[in-house]
């Protein structure tokens, strides 16, 4: 067993014989292409070609599992803070608690939610895609 210096991972893929200013191009367009949309549509469609893209480069299950591990949390935490900032909508759950507070999930707080889920998410699995395709020298 090697000692591994970063998270380069040598393999022969698509994304590993790439240019790495190709590869820079698409970790700065991660970066920029959620903030343009709140349409949570089109950042999931990105989120679904990023996770395509870890597929294609090869990347590996341990780290496939930390970027959907990643994901999840930040998921969780969206759908259960966000919903209650938006109160537009239909409301999809409402919860009263014993101490007066009245926690309601809309519609419009769902998808808010998802899509800044999405802009979170996204730039992080560019990176670590990055780094794991890409040559440190």
């Amino acid at each position: 067993m090697g000692f591994e210096f970063g998270l380069y991972v040598e393999r022969k893929s698509f994304l590993h014989s790439l240019d790495p200013r190709s590869k820079l191009v698409m970790v700065i367009v991660s970066i920029f292409y959620p903030a343009f949309f709140n349409n949570p549509a089109f950042t999931g469609t990105y989120f679904a070609f990023l996770i395509a893209l870890c597929a294609l480069g090869r990347i590996g299950l341990k780290r496939f599992l930390l970027i959907i591990y990643a994901s999840a949390v930040f998921l969780i935490a969206s759908l259960i803070l966000w919903p209650a900032y938006i109160t537009e909508g239909t409301p999809l759950i409402e919860i009263r608690f014993p101490w007066g507070w009245v926690y309601k999930a809309t519609d419009l707080g769902v998808l808010y939610a998802l899509n800044n889920m999405f802009r979170i998410v996204i730039p992080v699995i560019a990176m670590i895609l990055y780094v794991s395709v890409t040559k440190p020298y």
